[in-house]
């Protein structure tokens, strides 16, 4: 089993897509593109680590403001 505080800090597909109110195919295709890092747990499971969350944030918030 995982330890409490690294359950906290991984997400799946479905809860990342929720934060960023987008389909869980947008979700899928930045971490097809490199975008979005994934590790993988149990059997597979792919979850998103909140620091790639965050540095996708960053960048996107980076770029908003170069285009600006």
């Amino acid at each position: 089993m995982l330890d409490t505080d690294l359950e906290q800090e991984l997400f799946s597909i479905r809860e990342v897509a929720k934060m960023f109110s987008v389909s869980k195919m947008t979700i899928i295709r930045w971490i097809k593109s490199g975008e979005l890092p994934i590790v993988r747990i149990g059997l597979g499971h792919p979850r998103i680590q909140r620091e790639a969350i965050d540095d996708l944030i960053q960048r996107n918030q980076q770029s908003i403001r170069e285009s600006a």
